[in-house]
């Protein structure tokens, strides 16, 4: 299998490339990319039109809960995500659209069992940011300030239940502070940062399916507490 990260230059402009293009390092004919089980590349194109690869499914492989895509379709996101972080002059972290994939095709299954939906919500104080949900975010937020002598700022928040919660506050384990406080860094704040810019599209159906019992399904996989996660 030939390794596309063995080519650093590209022969068309990064104005073309739109500074990242989507690749990947088999022998399979291009037309069979969108077939072929091998792991996509993503490359990195500079102002220098030097092009640094990236293998996804690498880069994913220390994450348990992140599975490096497969289909065309979610490798996409990971391109425009990588234009988005680009722009904002950010370091490109493929965590984060990882993360934003599980969680919209894992909403889809908690919104088929139950309708009681109400958002998780970034609550960021300095350098400390709160995880926490919410059925009303506005009221939240208000009783949150009014406890908090300094000023608070919503990053960000995305449509969940409690499951959504404590998976988030698992995958982000390792900035945890106190109770729902975690530090406002590395993945944490590029994820924060990535969904207020690009809010997450949870295409919600219309008529969910009818369900059998209130007990709510447990869609968000248990993580290990060996890899410093629960």
């Amino acid at each position: 299998m030939s390794d596309p990260a063995q080519s650093t230059t590209d022969n068309r402009s990064p104005a073309e490339c739109g500074h990242v293009t989507l690749l990947k390092g088999c022998r399979c004919h291009r037309d069979r990319w969108i077939i072929c089980d091998h792991p996509w590349f993503i490359g990195i194109i500079d102002s220098h039109r030097v092009t640094e690869f990236h293998n996804l499914a690498d880069a994913l492989a220390p994450y348990p809960w992140a599975t490096a895509p497969r289909e065309h379709s979610d490798a996409l996101e990971y391109t425009s995500y990588v234009k988005a972080a680009i722009e904002r002059g950010e370091e490109v972290d493929f965590t984060v659209p990882a993360l934003r994939e599980c969680l919209c095709r894992n909403l889809q299954l908690v919104w088929q069992v139950d309708r009681s939906l109400g958002s998780v919500y970034f609550v960021v104080d300095s350098d400390m940011v709160k995880i926490g949900w919410a059925t009303n975010l506005n009221a939240r937020f208000i009783s949150l300030q009014s406890g908090n002598s300094r000023p608070l700022r919503l990053a960000a928040a995305i449509i969940g239940d409690r499951s959504t919660e404590n998976y988030l506050q698992s995958v982000f384990k390792e900035y945890w502070v106190c109770r729902e406080w975690f530090r406002h860094v590395g993945r944490l704040k590029n994820f924060t940062t990535d969904i207020a810019d690009r809010p997450c599209k949870v295409q919600l159906p219309a008529d969910p399916v009818q369900r059998k019992s209130r007990r709510r399904a447990a869609v968000f996989p248990r993580l290990s507490p060996r890899s410093g996660q629960r």
